[in-house]
């Protein structure tokens, strides 16, 4: 048991009515305060980008499949 002439007098904690709940951090704001602004929409991927994305996507696919069917 502690000893109140070596701590102190003890207080419980006490609630300060309703508490409100936190916002949600919002990905790419900094939490020092600044505000993070407005994000831009990414750039439209043109069609060449789009085909280079699918080739390599159905090359590692393809590359997972064949490891799979090792084991």
């Amino acid at each position: 048991m502690l000893n109140e002439q070596q701590f102190g007098k003890i207080n419980p904690k006490k609630t300060q009515g309703p508490i409100k709940p936190k916002k949600p951090k919002v990905p790419g704001q900094r939490s020092s305060g600044e505000s993070g602004g407005y994000k831009f929409l990414p750039v439209a991927k043109s069609q060449e980008e789009r085909d280079l994305m699918e080739a390599k996507a159905r090359e590692l696919n393809y590359k997972t499949s064949r490891l799979e069917r090792r084991c």
